[in-house]
């Protein structure tokens, strides 16, 4: 699945290592909140696992965005390892 964010997030990311510059960014956040919503969502409803997986597949061919990814999610492991799960 083509994601239109992801691909707009990677040019105004360009070389930096978060969309703040060095450190996170309000930037940084918002865009984290959507990629754990749906790309890298662990915590879904089991009838919309076929779509988390779709994103998922879509987003790993974007080798920038993948390792922003990484970045943000380490910055942010405590919460998302002890977050609840969401309801919609």
């Amino acid at each position: 699945m083509y994601n239109a964010l992801t691909e707009h997030a990677q040019v105004l990311l360009g070389d930096k290592p978060f969309f703040g510059g060095s450190k996170p960014s309000i930037a940084d956040f918002w865009v984290a909140a959507l990629l754990y919503s749906w790309e890298r969502n662990t915590q879904g409803k089991d009838a919309q696992a076929h779509v988390y997986a779709a994103y998922a597949k879509g987003f790993e061919g974007n080798a920038v965005m993948v390792a922003w990814g990484d970045r943000i999610g380490a910055e942010l492991k405590d919460h998302l390892a002890t977050r609840n799960p969401g309801t919609i």
